[in-house]
C-alpha cells in the first residue's frame, strides 16, 4: 500500500518499510541531481569557464522522516530541515577549505555582490562569506548567531544558533515551549537540555526575543497576483 494523505488532517504513515521506501526515493533523488550538477561542472570546463566562474551549491531545506514525529519540511527549526550543503567556489580558487561557521541563507546575496565587487543593499541582514574563504582561520570575527523562523496556522517557531548551544521556541495558543540542545554532540536534536541549564537557556531566549523585537524582524512580504501557470508549479511543489 502507498502513503496515503488525509486532506483534512495530514497523517502519514509509520510503516518502517515505507519509510524505507521515501528514504530511498529521496537518496535517488539526491544522486540525480549530484549527477546534473557534475555535469554542469564538467560543461563549464570544457568550454572554459570553470576557473573564472563563481559556484555555489546549496541547498534551500532539507526533509523530516519521522524524525521529530513528522514529515517533509518547513513544520519545524530542527537540524533535519535547516541542515544544508553549502559548497562556495570563489573565481581563481585553486584550494578548497572546510569552514566551522554558522552561516545562512542571507549571507549568500552579500557574498555573490562582494565578488562582483558590488555594494551591498542598506538593508540587507546577511553577511559576505568571502572572508571565511580567504582570511587565516584564526582571524575570523567569531560565530555570529543564526537565526530561523516559519509560522504556522496552529503556531510560530524560532530558533536561534549560537557556537554549540542551539535553542528552539514555539508558541501556540498562548502556550510556549523552550528547548535547547548541545547540537555538536547531540546532531539529531534528542536530548532536550533546557532543565539542566536555565541560565544558558535566558541568554539564547533574550537574543532571540531581541532579535524578534527588532524593525527587520517585522517585515511584511508584499502581495502579488500569480498566474495559472505559476499557480500550477507551486501546487505541484506543494507551497500552494
Amino acid at each position: 500500500r502507498g502513503i496515503e494523505r488525509n486532506p483534512k488532517k495530514e497523517i502519514w504513515s509509520d510503516d518502517q518499510d515505507e519509510i524505507r521506501q521515501l528514504l530511498d526515493l529521496f537518496d535517488a533523488e539526491i544522486a540525480a541531481n549530484d549527477a546534473s550538477f557534475g555535469a554542469l561542472l564538467d560543461r563549464l570546463r570544457e568550454i572554459d569557464l570553470y576557473d573564472d566562474t563563481l559556484i555555489i551549491f546549496v541547498s534551500d531545506h532539507g526533509e523530516e522522516f519521522l524524525d521529530h514525529g513528522g514529515w517533509t519540511h518547513g513544520r519545524n527549526l530542527h537540524a533535519e530541515t535547516l541542515d544544508v550543503p553549502l559548497v562556495l567556489k570563489l573565481p581563481g580558487q585553486r584550494r578548497g577549505r572546510r569552514v566551522p561557521e554558522i552561516v545562512q541563507h542571507i549571507d549568500l546575496l552579500p557574498t555573490i555582490l562582494d565578488v562582483a565587487g558590488l555594494r551591498q543593499p542598506a538593508r540587507s541582514e546577511g553577511h559576505s562569506l568571502l572572508p571565511l574563504v580567504t582570511q587565516p582561520a584564526d582571524q575570523f570575527l567569531g560565530a555570529r548567531p543564526g537565526f530561523s523562523h516559519v509560522s504556522l496556522v496552529r503556531g510560530v517557531t524560532t530558533s536561534i544558533i549560537v557556537g554549540d548551544w542551539k535553542l528552539i521556541s514555539r508558541q501556540s495558543r498562548g502556550s510556549q515551549k523552550i528547548r535547547l540542545y548541545r547540537w555538536p554532540e547531540d546532531p539529531g536534536e534528542r536530548n532536550d537540555l533546557a532543565s539542566r541549564f536555565p541560565v544558558r537557556t535566558r541568554s539564547l531566549r533574550a537574543l532571540l526575543e531581541e532579535k524578534l523585537a527588532s524593525p527587520e524582524a517585522g517585515l511584511a512580504g508584499e502581495e502579488a497576483e500569480l498566474d495559472s501557470e505559476l499557480e500550477q508549479r507551486l501546487k505541484a511543489l506543494g507551497y500552494l
